[in-house]
């Protein structure tokens, strides 16, 4: 099966979005996938199995956000940009668009060992330069003189309540940085709990 046929959810993902990826980023996904697949249980990774899934929930979730914030102007094409992956998991949003954007350093921040040492395996799989794991919790990396005021935007997919997202990422944000967090149904819920 070619890279085309095995990745075909998500090349349909990229035309729907009107990206354009580099060259190397379809072999690139082909073998995060795969990695991902392998990895998935002995580092709860993901609850999703399934491939096509794997590449319209998470890879075509996380493309999406890029697409968003190119079109805010927070990230814009080919501009070097340094983004925090808080909470990074298996790498979403944070990998995939780091493999659509050359461009971005990329930083994981990842508190659980095995999912940390899968991000670590996977930069060097994948051959990703300016991707940094760092093994710590979410509201102590904002702590490290290292990561604080750092960032011109962290992203976070399903970490924490949006008003305990906040407090954890605002301190990794350099001043005028930006906080972009997929949310779900309950968005306007958890925006009413941290404007109370």
């Amino acid at each position: 099966m070619s890279t085309a046929d095995e990745l075909a959810t998500l090349h349909a993902e990229i035309a729907r979005l009107g990206l354009a990826l580099p060259a190397a980023a379809p072999a690139q996904f082909a073998h995060y996938l795969a990695l991902l697949q392998a990895w998935r249980e002995r580092a709860g990774l993901t609850a999703l199995a399934d491939a096509d899934a794997v590449q319209r929930r998470l890879f075509g979730e996380s493309l999406a956000l890029l697409v968003v914030l190119r079109a805010a102007g927070v990230l814009p094409r080919s501009a070097r940009r340094r983004v925090a992956d808080l909470g990074a998991g298996a790498g979403f949003p944070g990998v995939p668009m780091r493999l659509a954007e050359p461009a971005l350093a990329l930083t994981l921040i990842e508190a659980h060992g095995r999912r940390a040492r899968f991000l670590e395996l996977l930069a060097a799989e994948l051959a990703l330069d300016d991707v940094q794991v760092v093994a710590a919790r979410a509201e102590n990396a904002g702590r490290d003189p290292a990561l604080r005021e750092q960032f011109d935007v962290v992203v976070a997919r399903a970490l924490a309540p949006l008003a305990v997202l906040v407090e954890y990422a605002l301190p990794l944000l350099r001043p005028g940085g930006v906080l972009a967090t997929p949310k779900g149904s309950r968005t306007q819920e958890e925006l009413r709990a941290a404007a109370g």
